[in-house]
């Protein structure tokens, strides 16, 4: 693919550029100041439970607002609302160490694409107060052209508005993400290009007119990601849900880019 105006690429942000502190570090740490030292329930899952649950009943922006989650779960363990901080609570992990980027390359392929006439963006299933101290930390900030995030657009991926909204009117658009359901599904159903970027791929390759061995291969691959997702699929896999390229690194982005040239398609 050649730069021009006309070229928009969006990345989801956790488990494909970084890795977070949210997991390891912010649910904790809010699971232990509500429980005031009772372990006798586990907060750590109600608090996970909530965000299932508003995902299951179509709300994706309540689903990622955790200040709400905590004021809830706050309100039911006999604490005042609002005794926890999320926001602040993420930006005193957002710290190296505890945050950083999954792939050595990031920076200079992100520099290479926009060079190259690429519109860069970030498109997270996230509220912008929690995951703008991610990018900062981790020095993406600094390395694109936008933020999208849930709580700007109202949506979520997959939602097909939320990818309409992250490429705005751009002829060729890319997308490049960890998930099966969010980011390929999603892309696929918004008529984008679709890269499932993992560091457990098989290979790095454009799954058009794959050899029959490597066929198989990716088959087997997808369907043990989709389960993980909580998508099982038996068989081969449907069309919505197979990217139309694999990597396992970022430094493999350019020369698939290349590769899939005149097949990137238009968010519509």
């Amino acid at each position: 693919m050649t730069g021009g105006s006309s070229l928009a690429i969006t990345f989801d942000l956790d488990d494909t550029l970084v890795r977070n502190a949210f997991s390891s570090w912010v649910i904790p740490e809010i699971a232990e100041h509500l429980g005031n030292g009772d372990s006798s329930v586990d907060l750590r899952a109600a608090l996970f439970r909530r965000h299932r649950e508003a995902l299951d009943r179509g709300d994706p922006v309540a689903a990622y607002n955790w200040q709400a989650h905590a004021d809830a779960l706050a309100v039911e363990v006999g604490v005042a609302a609002g005794s926890v901080d999320v926001a602040a609570t993420v930006r005193r992990h957002a710290v190296p160490g505890k945050v950083r980027l999954l792939h050595e390359h990031t920076v200079p392929v992100l520099r290479g694409l926009r060079e190259a006439g690429w519109r860069v963006s970030i498109l997270t299933n996230g509220f912008r107060v929690y995951q703008e101290p991610v990018l900062r930390s981790t020095g993406l900030w600094d390395e694109v052209d936008g933020v999208v995030t849930t709580d700007d657009i109202g949506r979520a991926k997959p939602d097909r508005r939320a990818f309409v909204a992250a490429l705005g009117e751009a002829t060729t658009t890319v997308h490049v993400g960890d998930r099966i359901d969010h980011d390929v599904q999603g892309a696929r159903q918004a008529g984008v290009t679709s890269v499932l970027m993992r560091p457990d791929a098989p290979f790095a390759a454009v799954t058009l007119d794959l050899d029959p061995a490597r066929a198989g291969e990716l088959d087997t691959y997808l369907a043990r990601v989709a389960d993980t997702h909580g998508m099982p699929v038996a068989g081969r896999q449907p069309a919505t849900l197979v990217p139309d390229a694999v990597i396992a690194d970022i430094a493999d982005l350019p020369a698939i880019l290349d590769e899939l040239g005149k097949e990137a398609t238009t968010a519509s």
